[in-house]
Formats: C-alpha cells, sequence, structure tokens
C-alpha cells in the first residue's frame, strides 16, 4: 500500500508562449491509375494537353479503299463497309480510345460485337471500355505485366487476359474474342506505354509553383504573423469556454487579407517582416517550357528560341510526318476490321486498306516559284501541263494546247509597261534620231561633192 502524503498541488500555464501555423512543401506522389484518371478528368494542364493532342491528329476522318484480287479498286464494296463503320461511330470511338487509352494510360480497348443481318456478317457494336476499368488484378490472376493496368495479363499459356473492374468492385475475366485493342507496336511493353505519365510530376510540380505563387500575393495583404500569448488561460466561462491558445490558432486558421478579429487583452500580434526574392513565374515558365518539349516533336530540330509555330517549312514538314507516323500505325490496326468483314463474308483475296488524311506542307509558294523558273528558262525544264498544275490551272490535252496557242498566237501584241517600256521607248528614240543624223550627214556630203564637181 502507497504510502500517505500531501495532495500535491495543480500547476498552470504561466509565462509567454507564440502560436504560427506552418505552411506546405511539395512532395511528388506516386503515378498510378487512381492518381492519372484524377488529372486526366480535372487537370486543366491534363485535359488541355489531351484536346490539343486528339484535335492534332485526327483532323479528317478515315477512308476505306477495297481491292479485288486482281488489284482493282471495288468502290462500291468499299461504300458497304464505310457505311458499317459510321453506324457503330468508330471515327469517334478512334478519338476516345487514343485520348483516354493510349496517351492516358497506353491502350485503348474495345468490345466488338459482331453478328449477322440476314446471310450478311457485320459489326454490330463497337463499344470503348475505359482504360481505368482495367486498374485492379483479376482474383484469379497470378502475375501483373503493368503497373497502372494490372488488370491486363497474361495467362500461363502466354495468351492476353482482360479483368475489368465493375461498379461494385468486383473485377470480371472478359472474353479475349470479343475484344478489341490498339497501342503503339513499337511498343514492347504488354498494354503500352501511357504517353502523359512522365510529366505527371512536373504538372505537379506546376500546380504546387501557383499555390506559392497564390500564397505569395496573399502575403501582401496578410503577411506571416504570430500570436504572442501572456499568461495563455485555459478554457474557462470568463474566455467562453475557449482556451487562449485554441482562440488564437483559430485566428490564425481565418487570417486573411479579406478578414479581421480582435486579439484578447494578453495576446499581441508580431509580423516576421520577411522579404521573398523566390521568382515563382519564372518557374511556372520553365515548367510549362518542360512540357511543350516533351510534347512537341519540333523539339527535337529547333534551336534556341525557335518554336512550335516557327514558320520554317522544314519544321512544319517535320512536324507533319510526326502526324503521319501516328496515323500510319492506327491505320494497319483499324484495318483488322473492315479486313474482317471481307474474311468472313467469303470476299477471299480482297484487300482492305484505311487512310486517314494527314496535314499537308502549303506548297504554293514554291510551286509559283517552279512555274516562274520554268517559264523564264532558256531550256525547257517542265512541261506545259505541269506548269499548268503549279499555276493551279487544269491540265489540258494536246488540242487544247493547240487551242491555247493559236489563240494567243492571234492574239494582238499587248504594249508593255513600266520600266521594261520606257527602255525600249528610249532605244527607239535614239535610234530614229541617229538615223536621222546619218541620213543628214549623208545629204552634206553628197552636196558637198557636188560643189567640188562644179
Amino acid at each position: 500500500m502507497p504510502a500517505k502524503k500531501d495532495k500535491p498541488k495543480t500547476t498552470k500555464k504561466e509565462g509567454v508562449t507564440i502560436v504560427s501555423s506552418f505552411g506546405t512543401s511539395f512532395t511528388p506522389s506516386e503515378v498510378t491509375a487512381d492518381v492519372l484518371n484524377d488529372y486526366l478528368d480535372n487537370n486543366n494542364w491534363c485535359i488541355g494537353l489531351t484536346q490539343k493532342q486528339k484535335n492534332l491528329i485526327f483532323t479528317d476522318k478515315f477512308t476505306i479503299e477495297i481491292l479485288d484480287p486482281e488489284g482493282e479498286a471495288d468502290s462500291e464494296l468499299a461504300q458497304k463497309i464505310t457505311n458499317m463503320c459510321e453506324d457503330v461511330r468508330m471515327w469517334a470511338m478512334m478519338q476516345l480510345g487514343y485520348a483516354d487509352g493510349i496517351f492516358g494510360y497506353g491502350i485503348g480497348v474495345y468490345n466488338q460485337v459482331w453478328g449477322y443481318d440476314g446471310s450478311e456478317y457485320r459489326l454490330q457494336d463497337l463499344r470503348y471500355l475505359p482504360a481505368y476499368t482495367f486498374r485492379q488484378p483479376g482474383s484469379t490472376q497470378t502475375l501483373t505485366y503493368s503497373e497502372l493496368l494490372p488488370g491486363i495479363t497474361l495467362s500461363d499459356k502466354k495468351q492476353i487476359e482482360f479483368h475489368q473492374t465493375n461498379d461494385s468492385g468486383q473485377t470480371d475475366h472478359l472474353k479475349t474474342e470479343n475484344l478489341f485493342w490498339i497501342k503503339d507496336p513499337s511498343i514492347a511493353a504488354l498494354t503500352g506505354r501511357s504517353i502523359i505519365k512522365p510529366i505527371i510530376p512536373i504538372i505537379e510540380m506546376l500546380k504546387y509553383a501557383w499555390a506559392t505563387e497564390t500564397q505569395h500575393m496573399n502575403r501582401v495583404g496578410a503577411p506571416i504573423i504570430f500570436i504572442t500569448i501572456d499568461q495563455p488561460q485555459p478554457a474557462s466561462a470568463r474566455t467562453d469556454g475557449v482556451s487562449d491558445e485554441d482562440y488564437a490558432l483559430g485566428l490564425l486558421e481565418n487570417w486573411g487579407k479579406d478578414t479581421g478579429f480582435l486579439l484578447r487583452e494578453n495576446m499581441t500580434k508580431t509580423e516576421l517582416n520577411l522579404t521573398d526574392n523566390a521568382n515563382n513565374l519564372e518557374v511556372i515558365k520553365a515548367l510549362n517550357a518542360m512540357i511543350v518539349d516533351y510534347m512537341s516533336p519540333i523539339s527535337f530540330i529547333s534551336g534556341e528560341g525557335q518554336s512550335l509555330g516557327d514558320s520554317s517549312k522544314s519544321r512544319e514538314s517535320f512536324f507533319y510526318k510526326y502526324i503521319k507516323g501516328i496515323h500510319t500505325w492506327h491505320e494497319d490496326q483499324w484495318e483488322r476490321i473492315p479486313q474482317m468483314y471481307l474474311d468472313k463474308n467469303g470476299y477471299e483475296g480482297y484487300i482492305a486498306n484505311m487512310h486517314i488524311p494527314s496535314p499537308s506542307v502549303d506548297r504554293s509558294e514554291i510551286e509559283l516559284k517552279q512555274a516562274e523558273a520554268a517559264i523564264n528558262s532558256p531550256e525547257p525544264i517542265l512541261s506545259k501541263n505541269e506548269i499548268r498544275e503549279r499555276l493551279g490551272a487544269k491540265t489540258l490535252d494536246k488540242p487544247g494546247l493547240k487551242e491555247l496557242a493559236d489563240e494567243f498566237a492571234c492574239a494582238p501584241a499587248q504594249p508593255s509597261t513600266g520600266f521594261e517600256s520606257n527602255i525600249s521607248s528610249l532605244e527607239r528614240t535614239l535610234q530614229r534620231k541617229l538615223q536621222a543624223v546619218e541620213e543628214k550627214f549623208a545629204a552634206d556630203v553628197l552636196k558637198a561633192l557636188e560643189h567640188e564637181e562644179e
């Protein structure tokens, strides 16, 4: 049993204490499917990049060409297959699969629904399956090949499998024969490679830099302060049930340029009066430049001070080749759908080709200079029809060219104007005066000879 002692006295808060709030520091997050999904849906930089990239690549609708076994185009069959593709909104699905799937996660997955319309086997529906829904591995899955999309994996027989997470959080094993997927064929990874994932940390830094700049602006009207409390009092009826420290913390939490407050009699405000020399806008500018450098193919051949908007024809041509490269592997993979229609409906030896129009370099100035050089050249370097094509005129057959030549041959010569006309007029005047002098001189010589004879 403990020995009996005098009851110890209670103590109280005494002296001076200082209360302040703390700022935040930047810590980049791990880029998971959840983080990426949030950025793609809610971040203005990610949304803007996705939209611009999609609009640059998918400018004009695709066309389909069907070649028979002899290599001749079958326009009627091509139109029939094109109509089938339009019925399932393939053009919109292509853009959605690129923007969400390939650009965001590395792969675009679709549910292709084929069926019979009478005796014709045709594509009846094409549904895009959001890449984010493959973020969890299947319940029976043993191997993981993708950190972003572990639901896409390989079976023990090395066959690709898809495990999709439904609305209830459970995973469903989808039948591969009902699916159609596309990814960059140059990427060896099973699910491709996300285009935007590498710059998510840069975008996070941009968010932090803007938050810091906003905080810097707020400090102009609401500088960093401390509240000094002399003899801080606990919560009591005299303090309205709020201790001095809690009261001071509440003031600091609501401290801003648009707020005011009353200090208790034992409180004083202390400002740090720090000078912030950080140039957050320069940091933001540098981070933006890093994103442009990553996204723009022009940066590969651009020097200092040159950008995507450079008027150089070589950079413009390089940019269009970059887009054409993306179109090429899209065409190769999407051609499988019209080719399946041909194969399943007995069109043996028929080949389906898809073409996605690419932006073209403006060659009008170059062609005009070529036409001008050909017209002024002493030796023929272009045919008349080649010159007409560069001038934007229709080509003519031989009778048409002869008729045009005869028309110009019969036309009266037009008087020239300008500097050349002045030179020609001066030459003619000098020639007339010289001729008159010569005639007068000849007449004077004859007259002198006649006088001598007399």
